[in-house]
């Protein structure tokens, strides 16, 4: 099963720092006082379509398969790229009535309460 997550464009900083050792990256969540709530383990693979949109494909352990599409090129308003993404999806024949917006942590920290549903 393929679902469809969108990417709405965002103001955002970003800051990348390589990390070595793990266990230095732990000290550090503990000085910040921060919990791990979940683990993502995914396999990506990304493509390019249009010279406009990212496609990546993911597989992530115990929820299975996603598609994810983000505009990389802004070339109108907001609603305009929206809705072009969502013609570029219907041309991949991808289903969207499975849009969701909710990362894969959300969907691993409440998948048991889900399937109750």
């Amino acid at each position: 099963m393929f679902s469809l997550q969108i990417v709405e464009k965002k103001i955002q900083d970003t800051m990348f720092n390589q990390i070595d050792d793990e266990k230095n990256l732990d000290k550090i969540f503990k000085v910040l006082d921060l919990e791990k709530i979940a683990t993502v383990d995914k396999m990506r693979s990304t493509y390019f379509y249009l010279d406009k949109y990212e496609i990546a494909l993911d597989c992530i352990d115990n929820l299975g398969y996603f598609v994810e599409i983000e505009v990389k090129k802004y070339r109108g308003d907001a609603i305009e790229e929206y809705d072009n993404l969502l013609k570029v999806a219907k041309k991949l024949n991808l289903n969207l009535n499975n849009i969701d917006k909710r990362g894969y942590s959300y969907h691993l920290i409440y998948k048991d309460e889900m399937k109750e549903d």
